[in-house]
């Protein structure tokens, strides 16, 4: 919903980002958290979405966080977030593969993402898998 904020001449632009065009990608985080502030009942979820770019090392935005300060509800969104951005098109490269998500999601451990949430990512795709398999 923040990315609605954004415009699609940064959201579509190929390549690596330049510093300006990366700030105003950044922004989509406060945009979300600000739009969804005005509607009482989503005052929780606008928080949540408003920090789940966030990192457990403090390097992540908007506000550069760190780990004692991210919710458990934020480290929980953050996780699946990244895995759906790393496994979709985009116009600068193509999906990455689940296994390679989930491998990049681990390298980050700690730094990143909670190693719980990765683990509970990995548990889920193993139980889709089990089940397709059936």
């Amino acid at each position: 919903m923040g990315k609605l904020g954004v415009g699609n001449s940064v959201l579509d632009k190929p390549g690596k980002l330049d510093d300006l065009v990366s700030m105003q990608m950044k922004c989509h985080s406060e945009f979300f958290q600000h739009i969804l502030s005005k509607i009482r009942a989503f005052s929780s979820a606008a928080v949540i979405g408003g920090a789940d770019h966030e990192r457990l090392d403090g390097k992540g935005y908007p506000r550069g966080l760190l780990a004692e300060e991210i919710s458990i509800e934020v480290r929980i969104v953050s996780t699946p977030d990244v895995f759906n951005a790393l496994t979709a098109d985009r116009p600068y490269r193509s999906a990455l593969p689940i296994e390679k998500v989930i491998a990049i999601l681990w390298e980050g451990q700690g730094q990143s993402h909670d190693p719980i949430c990765i683990e509970a990512l990995k548990r889920a795709f193993a139980k889709t898998a089990l089940k397709q398999a059936a």
